[in-house]
């Protein structure tokens, strides 16, 4: 017996899983970094990313920059500084290379960090739930930069493409 899947189906099953798996993981660093140090990494990959550092031993921070190769706690786009596990989200409109900063603490005589570099996939063209510093501390926007936030035109952009998304699936169903 033959079974043939509609490709709506196929959609709806699609759509499923991609929100089932939600943050696709798209690099871990484990490293250890000496005291007033910096380790420094570049990132190419576009879309809305996710930065968890997570400090094993010691207290790292994360400082990430668009504008320079080395940031630092003093010339940074974005930071988190936090006693713990620190998390820094980066808009698509922030022009990529960036350079990501991990510092480690100046009184450690180690600092053992594992970074995870996540894209997120979970939102519908707009960008997830905004971690703001009043809920967590965490991540805090340099007030010297300017601000990289969702313009009206992507709102828009976003409208029109769920209104062809949905144009789309009625033809489907009206062919099938």
């Amino acid at each position: 017996m033959k079974y043939i899947l509609n490709p709506v189906i196929l959609l709806l099953l699609y759509d499923i899983i991609q929100h089932a798996v939600g943050d696709q993981l798209i690099n871990s660093f484990d490293d250890i970094i000496g005291p007033g140090n910096y380790t420094y990494y570049r990132l190419m990959h576009r879309g809305y990313i996710r930065l968890i550092l997570d400090s094993l031993e010691g207290d790292a921070d994360l400082y990430v920059s668009s504008q320079t190769l080395n940031p630092t706690f003093a010339e940074y786009d974005l930071q988190s500084t936090t006693c713990g596990d620190d998390v820094v989200d980066i808009n698509p409109e922030l022009h990529r290379p960036v350079t990501i900063g991990v510092y480690g603490y100046p009184l450690s005589a180690r600092t053992r960090y594992i970074l995870h570099i996540l894209l997120v996939t979970d939102y519908d063209h707009g960008y997830p739930e905004q971690i703001t510093s009043e809920k967590l501390n965490k991540p805090v926007v340099n007030p010297n930069k300017k601000s990289f936030v969702s313009s009206v035109k992507d709102e828009e952009e976003s409208v029109i493409w769920t209104i062809l998304v949905g144009i789309l699936k009625v033809l489907l169903d009206i062919l099938l």
